[in-house]
């Protein structure tokens, strides 16, 4: 009723979840959605259902994935080769990104880059720590690596966002994997590590970002690399 009430020339952004867009289809015309821009979807299961997006919103530019629970990195991998429209904007929102045994290495020549894509953000900083157990670290050391290794493939990124909880700040300070990704990204301006929970008044990581930063500028004198706390 909502929508049959609505202009869809006032229609830019819609949240759904994906078993509801057919029940929308079955008493809205596709006209209804073809201004829409903006589009997230909240925990969806199957990422080959990516494609219908393309079919019902033609003229997305912004694709956002919604989890309420722990997200692979696999599981990411698989969304990004289902991408189907012109998505300038990525967005993954989840309580955490981990790691699988059975996760491989995404430099596969099967791999598609992609080259519209200039913003990423991945969301991964709902985790609680207090929950982390003892083994976490060592299972999830590469953590950053897994990260990389997806951005890369986004050709012409220009800006990469991370969320992530404090705990894991120390593994994204690894400067020979930013140094990596800005070598091979061309087009790369901004990254920015928003960082959430308590500040760590730790000395050794101030220095660890001052080095990045230095080092990045070496490469590209208009990088930008920031660490933030919201």
């Amino acid at each position: 009723m909502v929508l049959r009430k609505s202009n869809p020339e006032h229609i830019f952004s819609v949240r759904l979840k994906m078993h509801y867009l057919e029940k929308m289809m079955d008493f809205t015309s596709s006209a209804m959605f073809t201004n829409i821009i903006s589009l997230t979807l909240v925990n969806l299961q199957e990422t080959d259902q990516i494609k219908e997006c393309k079919k019902y919103f033609p003229n997305l530019i912004r694709l956002s994935f919604l989890y309420d629970y722990e997200v692979s990195y696999q599981v990411i991998m698989n969304i990004f080769r289902e991408l189907q429209n012109p998505i300038k904007r990525f967005e993954l929102h989840c309580r955490k990104a981990g790691c699988t045994s059975y996760y491989k290495n995404l430099s596969h020549s099967n791999n598609i880059p992609r080259r519209t894509i200039e913003y990423f953000l991945l969301d991964a900083s709902r985790f609680n720590s207090s929950s982390m157990d003892s083994s976490f670290q060592d299972k999830d050391s590469s953590v950053i690596i897994r990260t990389i290794d997806i951005i890369k493939l986004m050709i012409n990124i220009r800006y990469v966002h991370l969320m992530i909880n404090n705990y894991d700040l120390k593994r994204f300070l690894d400067r020979n994997e930013w140094k990596y990704l800005v070598n091979e990204s061309y087009q790369l301006r901004k990254i920015t590590l928003e960082v959430t929970g308590e500040i760590l008044e730790d000395k050794k990581l101030t220095q660890k970002v001052q080095n990045i930063q230095k080092e990045l500028r070496e490469i590209r004198e208009n990088i930008k690399f920031q660490v933030i706390w919201n």
